[in-house]
């Protein structure tokens, strides 16, 4: 049951951020009643919580999976993570904006979670930041590349990606618009 609830509450939040969360919609969701889903959940934050953690867990594994298959080749990296994330777009049912991205700008969202999705955004900058710096070792990029510039720049260029999904009313178009976005960032 547990699994069910944080999975409906990742959707509510993924579709109008932590204001979105709802007990009462869960709980008829369901077939079940608010009391036991606070058995699970003492409150909308921790509830939260645990949506944004499982949130996080599984970009971290499709990232983090993207990154070891192509360790120290930023450009294979960026391409791999332009046509995963082309796909995700192009396939989703609803438009919804990251829901880090809508957690950090949620007045709403409490301070506990609203700092999840900050961090987890400064480490996906180490992370590219990182594979940038082994690509420069490899002689793939300039020596002189600022890493951590070029890395906050293809966030920027993910971010763009997600925001403009949301108001693009063909999707395979926007899939073939954005190919190579995020690799010209090395050129």
């Amino acid at each position: 049951m547990k699994e069910q609830i944080v999975k409906i509450a990742l959707e509510q939040m993924q579709s109008g951020g932590y204001e979105n969360l709802n007990f009462a919609k869960i709980a008829n969701e369901l077939g079940t009643s608010r009391a036991n889903l606070h058995h699970h959940f003492k409150n909308k934050e921790g509830l939260g919580i645990a949506a944004t953690e499982q949130y996080i867990f599984y970009d971290k594994l499709f990232k983090d999976d993207i990154f070891r298959q192509h360790d120290g080749d930023i450009h294979r990296i960026l391409e791999a993570i332009e046509n995963k994330l082309g796909d995700y777009l192009v396939t989703r049912d609803v438009n919804n904006s990251c829901i880090l991205s809508q957690l950090i700008h949620d007045g709403e969202a409490p301070d506990s979670i609203r700092t999840m999705a900050v961090t987890r955004y400064h480490e996906e900058i180490k992370q590219i930041a990182a594979q940038i710096e082994k690509s420069k070792k490899a002689n793939k990029l300039p020596a002189n590349t600022n890493s951590h510039i070029l890395a906050v720049r293809i966030m920027s260029g993910i971010f763009g990606m997600i925001q403009m999904n949301l108001i693009t009313e063909n999707k395979e178009e926007f899939k073939q618009a954005v190919k190579g976005l995020l690799t010209a960032y090395l050129t």
